[in-house]
């Protein structure tokens, strides 16, 4: 299944239902000058920090050639993490992201499951003040890991954050990336949607 990764989710009567959580579409051999990407601050969560894009020229000179999208993501963002990020959903109404890694620190992505008949009665809001606010889950014992996978400098990563995920990076470096976002698609929908052009 090449990069693929799957989730076998065991319904009533046994019913199998495959779930993409991510799918690392392809790695580029070079990144682009991320302080010209890097613009206005507009939110966020606690060590993940969300920003507009400053030069939307540079954007698609360098990634045009790189790939395009049958379906517009709602928004474009470039985004630094600098701590570990909890177990969370992303805010609403964001479904699937392509996340264009520039640089990775170290980090180690993971998807959980929600573990069956377990209600979260005491969800926190991430980040103070951050809006629009996002679910996080630090009670392990709820949550059942399902997958993980780590990434390199160049990689294009299609993911589903409407599913329970986490990252986990070295603390003493910045996680740099470039994301395209989408509201009310499943990630397996959009791959069929996402063009690879090199």
């Amino acid at each position: 299944m090449g990069y693929h990764r799957l989730q076998f989710i065991i319904k009533k009567y046994k019913t199998f239902i495959l779930d993409l959580m991510f799918n690392k579409l392809k790695n580029y051999h070079s990144v682009p000058d991320w302080t010209r990407l890097k613009g206005d601050y507009i939110h966020g969560y606690g060590g993940f920090d969300i920003y507009t894009i400053k030069d939307f020229e540079y954007l698609e000179i360098f990634f045009k050639p790189l790939i395009s999208f049958n379906i517009k993501p709602i928004k474009i963002n470039y985004i630094e993490i600098s701590t570990n990020i909890d177990p969370h959903i992303d805010a609403y109404p964001f479904t699937a992201v392509v996340n264009f890694i520039i640089e990775p620190a170290d980090a180690i992505t993971s998807f959980y499951s929600k573990k069956e008949s377990i209600t979260f009665e005491n969800d926190e809001l991430y980040g103070t003040g951050a809006f629009p606010p996002i679910k996080k889950y630090d009670n392990d014992d709820k949550l059942e890991f399902c997958d993980s996978f780590t990434s390199e400098a160049g990689d294009f990563i299609l993911l589903d954050v409407s599913k329970v995920h986490g990252v986990e990076i070295n603390e003493q470096k910045v996680r740099r990336l470039v994301t395209w976002r989408w509201g009310h698609f499943k990630a397996e929908h959009l791959l069929k949607n996402i063009n690879i052009l090199f």
